[in-house]
């Protein structure tokens, strides 16, 4: 009957709809994290520092971000393999998510580096919060019967002290990882102390790439000579 045929049509379609919207939804959500951990991954964790700050300079709140290296991981892929890693790196997106507020947001910007936002966090909550992730890491991690350890480096940048700018603190919050995984010394705030010493070692291995991609390395050598005895 011709009522029956645009009932079982009009369903149709919004059974499609349903479809299409629930693609859609998968699709938004693939693109904003990471498939491994779960976690937003860089294209989330910057859209939700930029909302951050714009609170913060709104409401006068401070804010902190870290972001996080894991020591030592090249060796546990090369020697057990990716798929170990990977492991490793669940088990440490998961440790994170542990020991923070569900206001905070735990990243995952690619290989073993994370990023953590914390809203409303100043100096003194980030030294806290820092030393609860190394205690959290400092457990060993079993996978496939092997016990790993999954050692972190951190790097701190604050609003308002180093900036209110989402590039700019993602820039020092890096910085600041870099001296502290240098000095082993678990996390580090940023500082233009270190800054220097990074634009440093940056433009460095930048040259350096250049000059053996041009064959320009020469070895010289220069014998020390006793002038008395020749």
């Amino acid at each position: 009957r011709p009522g029956d045929s645009l009932s079982r049509l009009e369903n149709r379609v919004e059974r499609l709809s349903e479809e299409m919207i629930a693609e859609a939804t998968a699709l938004e959500y693939q693109a904003r994290h990471d498939s491994l951990t779960n976690l937003p991954n860089r294209a989330l964790l910057l859209e939700r520092l930029e909302t951050e700050l714009q609170s913060s300079r709104e409401q006068g709140e401070p804010l902190s971000l870290f972001v996080m290296d894991l020591d030592q991981f090249k060796e546990v892929n090369d020697t057990l393999g990716h798929h170990v890693g990977d492991r490793l790196l669940q088990e440490v997106g998961r440790r994170l998510v542990s020991v923070l507020r569900r206001t905070d947001t735990v990243a995952r910007l690619g290989g073993d580096e994370f990023a953590v936002l914390l809203p409303g966090a100043d100096a003194q909550r980030s030294r806290a919060v820092c030393r609860k992730i190394i205690a959290a890491m400092d457990r060993t991690v079993k996978v496939e019967n092997l016990c790993l350890r999954a050692g972190i480096s951190i790097g701190v940048a604050l609003c308002p002290e180093h900036g209110q700018d989402a590039n700019l603190l993602m820039r020092f919050a890096d910085v600041a990882m870099y001296e502290a995984k240098r000095k082993h010394k678990g996390f580090a705030f940023y500082t233009s102390d270190n800054d220097e010493h990074s634009i440093s070692r940056l433009g460095l291995s930048g040259e350096l790439r250049d000059a053996i991609s041009d064959n320009q390395l020469v070895l010289d050598y220069q014998p020390m000579v006793d002038v008395k005895s020749g």
